[in-house]
């Protein structure tokens, strides 16, 4: 089977987690691979990390377009033009390979254009993973449903019609019971995501701290990935002035930084805190290596996100796996997630006090382990074995 895989956008979660297992899948089973992404892709570090030992891949590029505006128009726009690319660009290539499915990494990139146009890809059969949807969230008091629904309700309803889309996968839950409660047509394409996280290397709490430069005794708290206003961040640094905190606590904040918090890291107040040693930065991409460092060397992991950001966490489920206590926000499909499971403190970002009390909690070992105990249970329900299942029955008739 000749396999098409696109990602525009090769950097952060999305190309480590999805395309390296999805490579592993598609070549363990011999099938050949062509990866489709953008000419800037190439020099990214994660690009670097997933293809820099695989042999067996062939590569094409479409050329790039300015980064998507965040104002509705212009992301339609960009959506608009980014699928013209690609259906040229498949055309082109197409009659080179013949390719018998295309897997989508991240429908978000062109998903509205997609509806409104059909499929870019012939007769070619297409699936892949679309994520933060939020069109249903008000129902289940997750927050707002977006400013246009309606328009987002309708678009999806003309996606799943396309006669050549044959599943969507999604990690929330409550999406595909809207979907059916709602009885939208071809409802049951939209397959449940397994997210799945592991480590396969891990180290030492010393040995980590030792590489990284952290101080051995330390209570780390981590805050890992995009480093971005909707983490938190500022609540979490303001804590560690305050007298009522357990001294011991440090914040380590791995990951790419956006302007907002680079901006912010430049204000005194933080500079004071990093020199004082109560800040550590690491900056940019982690590779595999770096993440598993990072996360061999802390205590905690915060995924206190404020309410601008209702959705699934990755950065929770590589804390699961790797069997550290995390302490989240008590909202969205975050603080859902939490709660069911009993996986750490579930609190009220913006609740100073508490936010304090439940840091200083995890300081004591008994606390520590009641919250492991309960998420041994979830770690064996994101195992990468189930997505690999999920994957070869998905493409079992290819």
């Amino acid at each position: 089977m000749n396999v098409l895989i696109i990602e525009p956008e090769s950097k952060g979660h999305y190309i480590i987690l999805y395309v390296k297992y999805l490579l592993k899948i598609l070549l363990k089973l011999k099938h050949n691979v062509v990866f489709l992404t953008t000419k800037r892709s190439i020099h990214h570090t994660s690009f670097k990390s997933v293809f820099g030992n695989i042999k067996n891949v062939k590569y094409e590029f479409l050329d790039d377009l300015k980064p998507k505006n965040s104002e509705d128009l212009h992301l339609l726009l960009y959506q608009i033009k980014y699928f013209k690319l690609v259906k040229k660009k498949f055309k082109e290539i197409n009659y080179k390979y013949k390719f018998n499915f295309v897997f989508l990494n991240s429908f978000d990139h062109f998903d509205k254009a997609i509806s409104l146009f059909g499929s870019p890809f012939q007769n070619v059969d297409f699936g892949g993973i679309f994520v933060n949807i939020k069109f249903h969230f008000k129902e289940f008091n997750f927050g707002h449903n977006g400013r246009y629904v309606y328009v987002a309700k309708f678009l999806f309803k003309k996606l799943l019609k396309i006669k050549n889309l044959k599943f969507i996968l999604n990690n929330d839950p409550f999406f595909l019971k809207f979907l059916k409660s709602e009885n939208f047509f071809n409802y049951k394409k939209v397959v449940y995501l397994n997210e799945f996280r592991e480590f396969n290397k891990t180290f030492k709490k010393s040995y980590a701290r030792n590489k990284l430069g952290l101080p051995i005794k330390s209570k780390l708290v981590l805050v890992y990935g995009a480093l971005k206003k909707s983490k938190g961040i500022e609540i979490l640094i303001k804590l560690l002035i305050e007298k009522k905190l357990n001294k011991n606590i440090k914040v380590v904040l791995a990951g790419e930084q956006d302007r907002y918090i680079q901006i912010l890291f430049n204000t005194p107040i933080y500079k004071n805190l990093i020199l004082d040693k109560k800040i550590f930065v690491l900056k940019g991409f982690q590779d595999d290596y770096k993440e598993a460092l990072i996360f061999s060397a802390v205590d905690i992991v915060w995924i206190g996100y404020d309410k601008s950001f209702p959705f699934v966490s990755g950065v929770l489920y590589q804390a699961v796996a790797m069997r550290l206590p995390i302490i989240t926000c008590n909202h969205g499909l975050i603080g859902f997630t939490n709660k069911s499971f009993k996986l750490g403190p579930a609190v009220d970002v913006g609740n100073e006090s508490e936010v304090i009390d439940s840091l200083n909690n995890l300081c004591k070992r008994n606390v520590v382990n009641h919250f492991l105990k309960r998420s041994k249970y979830f770690s064996s329900l994101i195992s990468p074995k189930l997505f690999t299942k999920q994957i070869k029955n998905l493409l079992s008739n290819y």
